[in-house]
Parts: C-alpha cells; sequence; structure tokens
C-alpha cells in the first residue's frame, strides 16, 4: 500500500494552524491596533488641551501687560493734562523716571505736535537736538 503524502493544509498540524493560531493573531493584532488607535486619539485631545491651556495662559498673561501698559500711559497723559504740559524738563525726567520704576518697558516718551507748546524755537540747538527735540524743536524725548 502506497503511503500517499497529505497536503499540509490537511494535516493536523495544518488545522491547527489555519483555524485556531491564524485568527488568534488576527484578533490580538486588531485589540492592538484599536488600543493603539485609542491611545493615540486620546493622547492627541490631551495635547490639545493642554496647548489651549497654554495659549489661555499666554493670552491673560499678554492681556495683564497690555492693560498695565495702557494705565501707565494714560497715567502720563494725565500728568500732562494737570500740570506737566509744556515743562519740557520736568516732562522729559518723568519719562525717564517711568522707564526706572517699569522695567517691564523699553521705553518711554512725549510726543509733541509741532509748536504745541509754542516753545519749539528755544529748543533748535545742538543742546537738545536728538535728545528731547528733533531739528525743527518739536519735543520728542524718548527713553
Amino acid at each position: 500500500m502506497p503511503i500517499r503524502k497529505i497536503l499540509f493544509i490537511n494535516s493536523l498540524k495544518g488545522k491547527i494552524i489555519l483555524y485556531l493560531t491564524l485568527p488568534t493573531i488576527i484578533i490580538i493584532v486588531a485589540i492592538v491596533t484599536v488600543i493603539a488607535n485609542s491611545s493615540f486619539s486620546s493622547a492627541r485631545e490631551q495635547a490639545e488641551f493642554s496647548l489651549k491651556q497654554a495659549a489661555r495662559v499666554v493670552a491673560l498673561e499678554i492681556e495683564r501687560r497690555n492693560a498695565n501698559a495702557v494705565r501707565t500711559a494714560k497715567m502720563m497723559v494725565l500728568a500732562q493734562e494737570i500740570d506737566m504740559f509744556g515743562k519740557r524738563t520736568i516732562s522729559s525726567e518723568f519719562a525717564n523716571r517711568v522707564l526706572k520704576e517699569f522695567p517691564e518697558y523699553t521705553g518711554a516718551y512725549f510726543g509733541y505736535e509741532t509748536n504745541i507748546d509754542g516753545q519749539d524755537h528755544k529748543y533748535i540747538s545742538d543742546e537738545y537736538v536728538n535728545k528731547t527735540t528733533d531739528r525743527t524743536g518739536r519735543y520728542l524725548p524718548y527713553w
């Protein structure tokens, strides 16, 4: 009696691999894929949330600093309105002092319209030009 060779797929080993091992591997790969996808989505949502929170904190800080700068500028305007307008030396010293008292600012200045205080002609000498006035005597101290 001749020995028939059984095809691997028809052998017990082949059937175990085909019906048990292969589906198990497919199920494990599917589970790992679902878990990885879920973890990635969760991590992305967490990263987006963290980024939004960080942006919100930065925006609030910028808003706070802008409000402080506006308050300081308003204070400088009020000082000019009450008594400093036209008092160029005192106004320049005040702007310089504001800059020293508030180190978060990079500059402090006033800018008068041309001859608004009627004193531009007094300040066209080299002593003042490019320090507190321009060449025409316009008052523009910048600290």
